[in-house]
């Protein structure tokens, strides 16, 4: 798969590409797509603290489907693509109309709050 260099598009139609509502203090912080067979979708998003239990509240994703670790989900690290240095990480994932969404939360600093989100086709 390619690498492509489109517009990596604003954090709510991100969020409306893959399904996720983000609080409006969510920032997104990284954005890359790959084209191929399997398109896929990987962005990083800052939050606080605080708003994190909102997000979750709307994650399609079951909150008792969250694994400790990344599960193998999230991919190896590059550039902005961090998941390995989480401080407290785990991974959920789940599957509809032939995509797979992954989902990541590092929840292990007192301030602010890491959503690891990839998605793509199946």
């Amino acid at each position: 798969m390619d690498a492509t260099a489109t517009k990596p598009g604003t954090l709510a139609e991100l969020g409306t590409e893959v399904g996720l509502a983000f609080p409006p203090s969510s920032r997104l912080l990284g954005v890359s797509r790959e084209n191929g067979m399997d398109d896929l979708v990987m962005f990083k998003v800052e939050l606080p603290r605080r708003d994190l239990a909102s997000f979750l509240a709307t994650c399609p994703v079951p909150a008792d489907e969250f694994e400790e670790g990344s599960a193998g989900l999230l991919g190896p690290d590059q550039g902005f693509w961090d998941p390995s240095k989480a401080l407290h990480l785990r991974t959920g994932q789940i599957v509809r109309h032939a995509r797979a969404t992954n989902v990541g939360v590092d929840d292990g600093r007192p301030e602010i709050a890491i959503l690891y989100i990839v998605d793509h086709g199946t």
